[in-house]
């Protein structure tokens, strides 16, 4: 498992880089580099389902304080976490 964990994080890690949008890929890149390696499997793979959204709704969930519209409290846990990683830097 370890294995397969140290490269799905390595992609994840990549993936964050290279956004469409730039402070998208700052923010989730910096994120990535200092905090993945702290997740646990199933939060690892609740962040690997997030980057399948769009740029612009990446960045409106890690903007914004307001995920009603997300039922899935996994996603909704990663968020919070990103954004208060984000607001320790």
């Amino acid at each position: 498992m370890t294995i397969k964990r140290n490269k799905l994080i390595k992609e994840l890690i990549y993936k964050c880089k290279y956004l469409g949008i730039k402070e998208c890929s700052l923010v989730l890149h910096n994120f990535s580099i200092n905090e993945i390696q702290n997740l646990t499997n199933e939060e690892i793979k609740t962040f690997h389902q997030f980057l399948d959204f769009d740029d612009i709704t990446l960045w409106d969930f890690i903007i914004s304080s307001d995920k009603k519209i997300l039922k899935d409290n996994k996603m909704k846990k990663l968020i919070k976490k990103i954004q208060n990683f984000n607001k320790s830097i």
